[in-house]
């Protein structure tokens, strides 16, 4: 069986089950350890016994039991860099190359130095920001001993030199910062989710009954933590940027509030800040 047999067999299999074909090929690329190009250039070769059983085994992890890919991969590339993630943390998304886009600007525009990822899960945010601005000094923190790890460990790999803090959000932080970005668990407790997204932490995923809680605890606590100059980044749902804009004026009233829409036209991310940005 070629590759390319092999491919269209198995997103056939995909679709029957109502899963993302785009998948296979994913799989199979990250699995034969080959370049894009070189992978391409093999679509007439023979699969292989050994790399058809393994990514065989991978698929049904996937289409039967609903398992993230990233988590049958054990990694996630987010804004070029491979991250280890596992089930003790949420899987960093697309959006949140975004937000990070974003801050990174804000970085370099303001001379921002001092820098919180709260709430990290991975250290996707925070290690990113340290690896794109050397320059600044980046502290992770979150709840979770297991995400606390794996941030650790995605430290280490990437060779960044941070301070990791366990903390519930704000509580056992005492420092002052000119930045602090915050994609915290959003998704109301009624909402349904796709089954994959189900095998993810649920405490990176809800945010009570209407997907504000985390919000609002940081919030109204958070003046503590700012500096004169300061910004708060937050991602959220779509849908709650007014809401978000409303917590800021009541426990921030002399900052600044904004929306960004992400790339596919939401309103994703709202940015507080002491000063005009």
């Amino acid at each position: 069986m070629t590759i390319k047999t092999y491919i269209n067999s198995r997103e056939e299999m995909c679709i029957e089950n109502n899963k993302p074909s785009h998948v296979v090929k994913y799989l199979l690329l990250e699995t034969s350890g080959l370049s894009n190009a070189n992978f391409y250039l093999s679509m007439n070769n023979e699969i292989g016994d050994e790399l058809k059983t393994k990514c065989d085994n991978f698929l049904n992890q996937y289409i039967k039991k609903n398992i993230p890919v990233d988590y049958i991969l054990g990694y996630r590339y987010f804004y070029g860099y491979k991250f280890k993630v596992n089930k003790d943390v949420l899987i960093p998304r697309v959006e949140t190359e975004e937000l990070v886009e974003r801050v990174l600007i804000l970085i370099d525009r303001f001379n921002l130095s001092n820098v919180l990822d709260l709430g990290t899960g991975s250290g996707a945010i925070g290690i990113t920001i340290k690896k794109e601005s050397p320059r600044c000094n980046v502290i992770l923190s979150d709840i979770s001993d297991e995400a606390l790890e794996i941030a650790k460990q995605n430290s280490k790999l990437l060779h960044t030199k941070l301070e990791i803090k366990k903390s519930s959000w704000l509580e056992n932080i005492n420092e002052k910062f000119d930045i602090i970005i915050c994609n915290p668990p959003y998704i109301p407790l009624q909402e349904n989710l796709n089954p994959r997204v189900k095998k993810e932490p649920s405490i990176a995923l809800f945010g009570g009954s209407r997907g504000l809680d985390h919000y609002n605890t940081i919030l109204m606590s958070v003046k503590k933590n700012l500096q004169e100059n300061s910004i708060i980044a937050f991602e959220h749902a779509y849908n709650q940027s007014a809401e978000i804009a409303n917590l800021i004026k009541k426990y921030l009233p002399n900052y600044e509030v904004k929306t960004v829409k992400d790339y596919q036209n939401r309103e994703r991310f709202t940015f507080a800040s002491s000063f005009k940005m």
